[in-house]
């Protein structure tokens, strides 16, 4: 059993760690389906944690996968049983970054332009998390592999996982380390202490593999966080025909809150209007306050950027134009253009939207959650800072200037230059050079 000066049995490995399909284990790690030892973790109450097991085993072979529901030592009292899945591996055939391509997944592409940068490498990178059901099989409905993947021959590793785990089964390869996860969940009303449990992997020669863990339950809520994390879900288009792009979205979105985090957006956008004799501004509301509603109002999300209307600029690039106003005189890339005045029509026609779309915030009741996210990237001198911010003060015309949010400030936007660490950080921040310039959400009550 012995490979490479590692070992192969099954180890528990933190959650937050790849484990790629050549991870090899010392001699001295714990192998946790001898009974030495037990595989484990802890949450509060209502709360989620998940357990990491990696499998590495000298010969091949295919298991069916029984997770029952672990049980309170000393007592009766049983937890839910946990959700179970495979680590999916995704083969990348190029260390790219910001490459894309729609071209058929069987195809192999070869990236044009200038050399990766990103730390990456070719090879297969564990990434998915695909489920394996270990309900009974007649309460899984119903599910054709091969029509929902096409030809059989063609399908990658994810695919090959998610039509053996509907089945309730899972294969590894001889010596090649494959992960599952455990994922366990409490309520508010679940009883405190360590429960214990087994995962068991049946052969097809009737042996089984099972490995012990406990789950240490603690006697207190996981607090409801002030915090709020904004994740970017992006899916641009729909490559290989897998349905809709904004349902996808949203099943993301459902997914992303219910582990505290926030999407960066909800799912559709106003849709705005400008006259330009008039510079005045109005806007569709009807599907942005539906996703909006059910974002902050039934899914609970605690923050969101402005939509993307309102980002201008970033990565060296001068700002974009707006309703056909161009921010500068002149000609793309307005070469010897003051970049401190911006066109007082380019303003103009920001601000109508800018201001439009704060009111409606505020009258909706969600102003105290979103945060413009006006640039990113760029190294900003302060002067450009000022000139930025100045402008989408002056949108929400009649709020004071102000800096930290201290008593006196709430409800009044500030700006959050990260090249000044004295300056708390209250908005999202991206990059290390990000946000230059932020309008720092109102915080109680709207401005």
């Amino acid at each position: 059993d012995e490979y490479f000066g590692g070992q192969n049995g099954v180890f528990q490995v933190p959650s937050v760690a790849k484990v790629f399909t050549n991870t090899t284990f010392s001699p001295s790690a714990s192998d946790v389906s001898r009974g030495e030892s037990r595989a484990s973790c802890a949450l509060a109450l209502g709360e989620e944690e998940t357990l990491q097991l990696a499998f590495r085993l000298s010969k091949a072979a295919r298991y069916r996968v029984a997770a029952p529901a672990p049980a309170l030592k000393g007592g009766t009292a049983r937890l839910a049983a946990p959700d179970v899945f495979a680590v999916g591996n995704v083969l990348v055939d190029y260390p790219t970054n910001y490459y894309h391509s729609d071209v058929r997944e069987t195809t192999r592409k070869f990236p044009k332009g200038g050399s990766p940068a990103c730390d990456g490498w070719i090879g297969y990178w564990p990434d998915p998390l695909i489920p394996i059901a270990t309900a009974p099989e007649a309460a899984r409905g119903a599910f054709d592999a091969e029509k929902a993947f096409g030809d059989k021959a063609l399908w990658n590793d994810s695919q090959q996982l998610a039509a053996d785990g509907f089945k309730g089964e899972f294969a590894l390869a001889a010596n090649e380390t494959r992960a599952l996860w455990l994922r366990f969940r409490t309520s508010p009303d679940t009883k405190p202490g360590v429960y214990e449990g087994a995962l068991t992997l049946r052969g097809e020669d009737g042996a089984s593999l099972d490995v012990p863990y406990s789950v240490e339950v603690l006697n207190f809520t996981a607090p409801e966080t002030k915090v709020a994390a904004i994740y970017d879900a992006r899916i641009s288009h729909d490559y290989f025909g897998e349905g809709s792009r904004e349902e996808k979205l949203r099943k993301i979105e459902e997914k992303l809150l219910e582990r505290k985090l926030n999407p960066d957006n909800p799912v559709a956008a106003p849709k705005f209007s400008y006259d330009k004799a008039t510079g005045t501004a109005t806007a569709d509301w009807t599907e942005y306050d539906a996703d909006a509603s059910r974002y902050f109002d039934e899914l609970g999300g605690k923050a969101a950027y402005f939509p993307g209307e309102f980002y201008l600029f970033g990565w060296g690039v001068p700002p974009k134009t707006v309703d056909g106003e161009a921010p500068y005189p002149g000609e793309w890339p307005y070469e010897g253009a003051d970049r401190s005045r911006l066109r007082p029509e380019y303003k103009r026609a920001y601000q109508a939207k800018l201001k439009l779309f704060w009111d409606h915030l505020k009258e909706k009741g969600w102003a105290d959650k979103c945060v413009l996210y006006i640039l990113e990237h760029v190294g900003l001198r302060a002067r450009m800072a000022r000139l930025f911010g100045r402008m989408g003060r002056r949108a929400l015309r009649g709020r004071e200037r102000s800096g930290a949010p201290n008593d006196s400030q709430r409800g009044r936007p500030y700006l959050v230059d990260d090249r000044r660490p004295d300056v708390p950080r209250h908005a999202a921040v991206r990059g290390r050079a990000a946000a230059s310039v932020l309008l720092r959400r109102a915080w109680r009550g709207g401005l």
